[in-house]
């Protein structure tokens, strides 16, 4: 047992939501003892060959979630796709009102474990060499000579980072923005995640 997750148990889980993650928790070390408990992303984390499961609090609910739950038999159908961007990745949600079902909780958590055991992992997806370019981002650079030297000398993995960056964002002037924000960045020559690094 990691004493950090105690720690956050106590000050990022209250009232229900304290209840229910230290019964998944328990759950999850009697079900799966050989799991490595750990904090990651600043969260309750439990890997094996690599991470199978975390748990968290949100506002209104609860959420484990299982890296490879696309794998998962999932009979009572309760696991859910939290992003259309997550190929793997599923979650099983619990709200105030919820009666979770700790018995088949326990039966997602064996059996994640034991895939994660037998090896069964989702093959990322092979990302393309070239980077499109959204429009707006193509424009800024075509305006600024010294950022588009710049972004050229960026690896492609750092330019598909701002493309994506610039893409996802849904309103107009979200992504005038994040223009604004990056445009200095990539005059430096940094990637938009280089301060994390």
């Amino acid at each position: 047992m990691d004493p950090r997750v105690d720690d956050f148990l106590e000050k990022k889980a209250t009232g229900w939501k304290h209840e229910v993650l230290s019964k998944i928790r328990a759950l999850i070390l009697d079900t799966s003892p050989k799991l490595k408990e750990t904090i990651k992303w600043g969260v309750p984390y439990y890997e094996g060959k690599k991470n199978i499961l975390g748990m968290t609090s949100f506002k209104d609910h609860v959420a484990i979630w299982f890296q490879e739950g696309v794998h998962l038999s999932d009979p009572k159908k309760l696991l859910v796709q939290a992003k259309d961007v997550t190929k793997a990745q599923r979650q099983i949600r619990i709200s105030e009102n919820d009666n979770p079902d700790y018995e088949t909780i326990a039966q997602y958590i064996q059996e994640a474990a034991e895939n994660d055991a037998k090896g069964i992992h989702t093959k990322p997806a092979k990302k393309p060499k070239t980077v499109e370019l959204p429009a707006e981002l193509d424009s800024a650079l075509t305006d600024n000579e010294r950022a588009k030297e710049e972004f050229e000398n960026l690896s492609p993995y750092k330019k598909r980072e701002y493309a994506e960056y610039i893409e996802t964002a849904k309103r107009e002037d979200t992504k005038q923005r994040r223009l604004e924000k990056i445009i200095p960045m990539i005059e430096k020559g940094k990637g938009l995640n280089d301060k994390y690094k």
